[in-house]
């Protein structure tokens, strides 16, 4: 899933934010995904990091190698964090 969310946004380009791409990006989180989103000055990955696989496919987009790696981790909460 996360593939195809990749093609879509470099074909489409960049989407504007709205509730429904933040839905979508949701799903594709939520289903072991990763996500492309802007931030102020460049563009992030986004992944559940509770997911191992998710993971393991945003360390291979990255191309790590699979090798952990320090990532920003955003969460609700503290205890979340």
């Amino acid at each position: 899933m996360s593939a195809l969310f990749l093609m879509k946004m470099k074909k489409g380009g960049v989407r504007k934010l709205s509730a429904k791409s933040i839905r979508e990006a949701g799903k594709i989180v939520l289903g072991g995904g990763v996500i492309v989103y802007p931030t102020d000055t460049v563009y992030g990955l986004g992944c559940d990091p509770m997911n191992e696989l998710a993971a393991e496919r945003l360390f291979t987009i990255k191309g790590r190698g699979g090798k952990p790696v320090p990532s920003s981790v955003i969460a609700s909460s503290r205890p979340l964090a």
